[in-house]
């Protein structure tokens, strides 16, 4: 990713890392009574295509947190990591349709939902 500005055919700025994708944080810990405590988080990111020419990419996303006490065995849905997509179709004839107004194409919006299970084992 990058952060600057762009003036007069010059980038002025730097390079950033940044860690996209799912990410996900699972800590378990085995109670006395014998259940599982989970503590998780899950980040789904990804980067959006700027809409200008010479325009930084953003990140954007969903995360979810939260603390759950289970039974050994039991399975726990993890839900709510919510992403809109835009789908790009280009359809026609080879070598013509990449000449203007001969190929066709198209954008779609695509929403999306990542479910996660999570079934967390007690081992002796």
């Amino acid at each position: 990713m990058q952060a600057g500005t762009y003036q007069g055919g010059e980038w002025y700025g730097e390079l950033e890392t940044v860690q996209t994708g799912t990410i996900m944080e699972i800590t378990p810990q085995v109670l006395s009574t014998g259940s599982i405590a989970v503590s998780f988080s899950v980040e789904q990111s990804y980067f959006v295509q700027p809409a200008y020419p010479n325009v930084v990419l953003t990140e954007d996303g969903s995360s979810v947190s939260t603390n759950v006490v289970v039974k050994s065995g039991e399975t726990i849905v993890v839900g709510g990591l919510n992403f809109d997509m835009e789908k790009r179709t280009k359809s026609g004839v080879p070598l013509l349709r990449e000449i203007p107004l001969l190929g066709y194409k198209s954008t779609s919006p695509e929403k999306r939902e990542v479910v996660i299970y999570i079934t967390p084992y007690a081992v002796e």
